[in-house]
């Protein structure tokens, strides 16, 4: 019998817990994919770190700078996935991964990039996993387990 508080308490004790969506990431349950989050943006910091390096070591000479193109994306990108754990952002790095493994590959005959798609999928399996626990408290109240 739905209680006045809604379905499931009756008043006799403390009812549940509201979170938001910030407490929400931060229960113990959640900790294996908001890290797994956290790694892949740390993964696209290291990578812009080392194009940081190359780009500057190689553009002053050839006069490319689309190293400190990549260098902005991925740590934008990186900031957004870390920030707000978002779906869309993961998504992004993970074609922009798929986008540099195949220009690279077309450019030097060598695959580059991988770990920026690793990151991209741990991102992507780890935000939506997030996503989808968050819209089921949001709908019915149920803390994962």
């Amino acid at each position: 019998m739905a209680g006045e508080y809604g379905y499931g308490w009756n008043g006799n004790e403390e009812p549940p817990k509201e979170y938001a969506q910030k407490e929400f990431y931060e229960l113990p349950q959640l900790r294996k994919y908001v890290s797994s989050v956290k790694n892949a943006a740390i993964i696209c910091f290291i990578c812009a770190g080392v194009t940081l390096l190359a780009s500057v070591f190689t553009a002053f000479g050839s006069g490319s700078f689309f190293g400190f193109i990549d260098v902005v994306l991925l740590v934008v990108i990186g900031i957004l996935i870390l920030r707000t754990r978002s779906f869309v952002a993961s998504v992004i790095l993970l074609m922009y991964g798929i986008y540099n493994l195949v220009i690279m590959f077309l450019q030097t005959g060598k695959p580059g990039g991988i770990l920026i798609i690793i990151a991209g999928i741990y991102a992507v399996i780890s935000t939506r996993k997030l996503e989808k626990m968050w819209k089921d408290y949001c709908a019915t109240g149920n803390i994962p387990e």
